[in-house]
């Protein structure tokens, strides 16, 4: 029995990775086969009582796949999905900013201490 596959995900996003030499170079990251909605039905049916072996071997992905998505998704419908989605990528931006302003602060208050200046 063979397993038919579509082509490679199509490549749209791209990360820093180093290179052997300690250079960082930039290396593209494969986009998902299934979207948020897809995983979503895939859980449901799952909590339907569909084996997980057979619904993991349909969608050629490994139990253990199918049993992240249920631990994610389990009880989300679409609307939620996105919501959590957005939600997630806000609360990144605003740890990215976080970071960043931590940095600036550390950095100013060295320049303070190097200069003889006190707070």
């Amino acid at each position: 029995m063979t397993c038919s596959r579509s082509s490679p995900p199509v490549i749209i996003w791209k990360a820093r990775v180093k290179t052997g030499k300690g250079a960082l170079k930039m290396k593209k990251m494969k986009k998902t086969k299934f979207s948020e909605e897809q995983r979503i039905g895939a859980v449901k049916q799952l909590e339907a009582g569909r084996p997980a072996r057979e619904l993991a071997r349909e969608l050629g992905i490994s139990d253990q796949t199918l049993y992240n998505w249920r631990a994610r998704y389990s009880g989300l419908d679409g609307n939620e999905a996105r919501r959590l989605r957005a939600l997630e990528d806000e609360n990144r931006r605003l740890k990215t900013m976080v970071a960043d302003l931590s940095l600036d602060k550390e950095a100013l208050k060295a320049v303070i201490r190097k200069n003889g200046w006190s707070l």
